[in-house]
């Protein structure tokens, strides 16, 4: 008999001679520890379902909001791009006919205040600044012909072709800075 043998019998009891010395691991202990792992495992993977479910909706929200942002941007834009062409179309006519005064241009000029302002709600900061830009280009020449004195010196061909050159300068310029906040992922 080996060693261990010996120590075995010597600290077993009578009957017990044969039998296993030590933890017994029966089936039913390994069904216990199978289905603890398994419930582990089981809750393990719902916190992880859970937190990529969480991050998933919270990437869409994300998307769905830049998105309404370039929306409503891009809305804000061509409005104010078409109230900037009303203008240019009101100061033409202002130019070729005097005697009509104005309303028209006064009217149109309002409203490229207003497309102005809600540029100024969907922002950026630089697109209100190319936007401010194109209405103090516009009012300065609606402010040249709403002199009294035009009535009389009509605006010359250099000061009208200034005028209307930093006019159409910065509404490019507009134009531009639009494609380029557009094209720009949304904040």
């Amino acid at each position: 008999m080996s060693a261990m043998n010996l120590i075995v019998a010597a600290v077993s009891k009578p009957g017990d001679v044969g039998r296993k010395v030590g933890f017994d691991m029966s089936e039913g202990w390994g069904m216990i520890f199978a289905a603890a792992f398994t419930g582990l495992f089981v809750l393990l993977a719902a916190v992880i379902a859970y937190r990529t479910g969480r991050r998933q909706v919270a990437d869409q929200g994300r998307v769905e909001h830049q998105h309404w942002v370039r929306q409503n941007r891009f809305d804000a834009y061509q409005k104010f791009i078409a109230a900037s062409d009303a203008v240019d179309d009101a100061l033409e006519e202002r130019r070729r006919h005097p005697g009509i005064g104005n309303a028209p241009l006064t009217r149109t000029l309002e409203g490229l205040m207003g497309a102005k302002a809600r540029v100024q709600l969907v922002g950026p900061d630089a697109m209100v600044r190319s936007a401010m830009t194109v209405v103090t280009a516009a009012a300065a020449l609606q402010q040249r012909m709403g002199r009294p004195v035009t009535q009389i010196l009509p605006l010359n061909g250099q000061e009208w072709r200034e005028l209307t050159e930093a006019l159409v300068a910065a509404e490019g310029q507009f134009i531009n800075d639009a494609r380029a906040t557009l094209d720009a992922p949304a904040e």
